[in-house]
């Protein structure tokens, strides 16, 4: 079903394409083994996507977009390169974009915090109470979705957690307070939290894009606060990555 969808993109029409393969709205309730069912999917993406169609034509140069949402902690926006080998100027692009949005993305950072941290506290006191731990050595045989979201948020933390120690939800907590002390100026990342590169390769996305016409890929992972609340200006964020993108490749 995957490639199916990706031979449906492969064919649209258009100077960029921007996909949002997860799109949708969960109705499913919480239960006691998914009490966070709307983690499973990209809500607002396709809204963000609309916000792209500016109108303007492209230059004949194809790009395809792959625009996803997630409530990890870390970056408003991460681009992932795919592995291509094309998007080796992705990282002049990321800093650039992070001069240009730095103050609009800076100003919703209280709102950000209060948006996700009581979420990714609920999502770690849930994990350890029902598997007793949140260190990811232990969570390798109970739940890799759990060891990947702690992984993740250890990676995003790295240079704010205390000295090492056991990883508990304390431990992980004063991580977060202290981020939110001293943020990152770089609100924008590349291949922070999902490159796409896993599964660029199960996609044979590269000879994909090729046959299709397509010049390269980026995959983005944009906060859902932002998705849901600043539509426009994630909006906006896409479009200058379009227009770096037709300037490079």
């Amino acid at each position: 079903m995957y490639e199916d969808f990706y031979r449906h993109v492969y064919g649209a029409p258009g100077a960029t394409v921007v996909a949002t393969p997860h799109s949708g709205e969960v109705r499913r309730p919480p239960d006691r083994y998914h009490p966070f069912p709307q983690s499973e999917t990209d809500a607002w993406t396709s809204r963000v996507a609309v916000h792209c169609l500016d109108g303007t034509p492209g230059d004949g140069k194809r790009l395809l977009i792959s625009l996803h949402s997630t409530d990890y902690f870390g970056a408003f926006l991460d681009l992932g390169d795919f592995g291509l080998p094309q998007n080796r100027m992705l990282p002049v692009l990321t800093a650039r974009l992070n001069r240009r949005f730095a103050p609009e993305l800076a100003a919703q950072l209280p709102a950000y915090r209060d948006y996700l941290v009581p979420y990714t506290l609920a999502r770690l006191r849930w994990m350890a109470e029902r598997w007793g731990t949140l260190d990811p050595e232990a969570l390798k045989t109970i739940s890799t979705a759990s060891r990947f979201e702690s992984l993740s948020l250890m990676r995003v933390l790295e240079k704010w957690l205390p000295p090492a120690g056991a990883v508990t939800l304390d431990w992980l907590a004063r991580g977060l307070d202290s981020f939110f002390a001293s943020p990152p100026r770089e609100l924008i990342t590349l291949n922070g939290v999902f490159s796409g590169r896993k599964t660029a390769g199960l996609l044979n996305l590269e000879e994909n894009l090729r046959r299709a016409g397509f010049h390269t890929a980026v995959q983005v992972e944009c906060s859902r606060f932002l998705a849901q609340h600043h539509t426009e200006l994630i909006g906006s964020i896409l479009l200058a990555l379009e227009q770096d993108l037709r300037g490079a490749v």
